[in-house]
Parts: C-alpha cells; structure tokens; sequence
C-alpha cells in the first residue's frame, strides 16, 4: 500500500503539493542530457566534474580549440556525495586520461538532498542510486527513489527535454551557456565556509577511489566574485584541506575578473568570465602536462 500512494502521488498529484518526493525529468542544469550523453563518450582527455559552477564554468568547445577533447559531468547543487556516486557509475567508461574536480566551498554546506534527486530524476536506475539515498537518509529522497524504480519498471521511456530552457543552451559536451547578463556587485559582511563532516569524508571517498583504481586528477576552485571570495574569513581552511587532497589550482588567486564584467551571480561566471578562465586552465594543463 506504501508503494501505491508514493505511485500516485507520482502519476496524478503536482509536485507542488508534495513535499516528500520530487521526480523531475530535465531539472534546472540539462542533467537528463548530460546523462543520455554520458553513457556514449569513451577515452577523451579531460573530464570535468562538479555543481553548478562545473557545468556552467567549463565550456568544452574552449578546450577543443587547444586539441583537447574533454565532457563535463557537473549537475546542479552536486555535493561529493554525489559526485562519488556520479563517478562509480560513469569514469571507468569514460576512461578520462585526466580528472578534474570542482571543489566548491559552498558544496561541502549542504546535505546533497537536491543534487540525489536531479540524479535519481534523470539517470537509469540502478545500485548505486540506493547506496546513495541510503548515505542520505532522506524521506524525500528515498519516496523519489521508489517512483524511480516503478518508473523504470512500469513507464515509458523519460521523453526528451529541449536543449535550450530559460536562457541556457546545453551544448554537447555537458557545459550549459547562460545567455550573457552581468552581475551587479554587491557588499557583503565577513563570514565563514561552513561544512559537514558527512562531505568532508565524501571528499576523502573520491580521493581513495580515483587512487585506487589509478585516475589521475586535480581539484580546481572555479572563481567566484571577488567581493564574495574575499568575504570568507576561512579561506585559507579550504586551501589547505584540498592541498592534502592532491595537486590543487584556487582560480579565485591565478585570475583577475571583475565582479560587474565576469559573472551572472555571485557564483557563477558569464560567458566572457568563463573564456577567460578556460583559456588559463587550459594553458596550465598543456604547460605542466598534466593529462
């Protein structure tokens, strides 16, 4: 009977008005094509991983134009659970000869609720999903679980979603292009990064796997604004826990962008902010020979 009402809730009530399960096909960051896509791209150069800030931050096309071939597996508000989760299911076949991980800050806050169900939402069910909501906890999570895996027994095939949605364009390859806007800086009181010990053993997770199954990688921080990046009283906290972790590029110190010229938000660069970023990263990779 459980399973029944999660079925209905699923089949004939808007998300709306239900607060515990959310199965939504081609959420905000194209995550259903990304995976359609996945599945298919073997043996490139470079693959990118991470939130937000990884999909919209990495433009594919910019790094083709240095001869490296390189897909971006970020998805909206992706923890290091999820990444893990993401990277158990999808590197092997990949077979990247470099890995490049998005350490956003701000990800280790959070408890991964959103990120599980963009992934559930939107990739074939299998095993891993379980291990993952099982890492969570979360009744959102686990109700959501249980519609994936009667749609994925009963349903039809999850219809494609359109590449262009409320000003992005998702481009082969996994990045989204944000049609260009300009962030109006703003001023902010001191604070701190906070985080959860729960991401910061993830994090751990991922760095043990990619060792033991021999992937090389960096971790990277992709920029935010400056005012914002200079906010954080604990920076230096984030540093030097990523430092431990593997060879590490903090962009918010390598670039000089402008708060007004570089970004959409305070999180995320625009289209001119992210060449800019792009064409460092990728002068560094073919510098240091990193891949």
């Amino acid at each position: 009977m459980y399973l029944i009402g999660i079925v209905v809730w699923g089949e004939f009530i808007p998300s709306k008005y239900i607060n515990n399960l959310r199965y939504k096909i081609g959420s905000i960051g194209q995550m259903q094509l990304r995976l359609q896509e996945a599945k298919r791209i073997k043996n490139v150069d470079i693959l990118f991983i991470g939130s937000s800030a990884a999909y919209r931050g990495f433009d594919t096309r910019i790094f083709k134009k240095y001869g490296i071939n390189s897909f971006n597996l970020g998805s909206s508000a992706q923890t290091p659970i999820q990444t893990l989760y993401l990277l158990r299911r999808y590197l092997m076949e990949i077979n990247p000869k470099l890995l490049v991980i998005d350490a956003n800050p701000l990800m280790l806050s959070i408890d991964g609720t959103e990120s599980a169900l963009d992934i559930i939402s939107n990739d074939s069910f299998n095993k891993g999903m379980v291990d993952m909501a099982l890492s969570l906890n979360s009744l959102k999570v686990y109700h959501t679980l249980l519609y994936a895996w009667y749609a994925s027994v009963f349903g039809e095939d999850k219809p494609p979603i359109d590449t262009v949605r409320n000003g992005d364009k998702y481009i082969s390859g996994g990045f989204v292009e944000h049609e260009l806007a300009f962030f109006k800086h703003i001023n902010y009181e001191k604070q701190e990064w906070e985080y959860r010990k729960i991401q910061l053993r993830a994090f751990d997770k991922i760095i043990e796997y990619l060792k033991t199954i021999g992937v090389k990688y960096i971790i990277v921080q992709t920029p935010i604004t400056p005012k914002l990046y200079a906010s954080f009283a604990n920076n230096s906290f984030i540093d030097s826990f990523l430092e431990k972790r593997g060879s590490y590029y903090n962009f918010n110190q390598l670039i000089t962008l402008n708060d007004s010229l570089h970004f959409l938000d305070a999180n995320h660069l625009n289209q001119q902010g992210v060449e800019i970023y792009n064409n460092k990263l990728a002068e560094i990779l073919l510098k240091d020979n990193l891949f």
